[in-house]
């Protein structure tokens, strides 16, 4: 369970996506907030490996030049 440490605040990048959040969240009946942390976890999910691995090869060119 998450604390009032472990909370973060996020800003939608434009008004259309904020409410496509609003529609989803009352769609859905939960807060936008748990809404926001279903999206994250599931970007995470698809995303986190690939990131990471993108940011490994930058890292490896990088010191590859020096």
């Amino acid at each position: 369970m998450t604390t009032a440490y472990d909370r973060i605040t996020i800003t939608p990048d434009s008004e259309v996506d904020l409410q496509m959040i609003k529609i989803l969240a009352k769609q859905h009946k939960i807060t936008v907030s748990k809404l926001g942390a279903r999206a994250i976890r599931e970007w995470l999910r698809d995303n986190f490996q690939s990131e990471i691995n993108i940011y490994n090869q930058i890292q490896n060119f990088s010191e590859e030049k020096l």
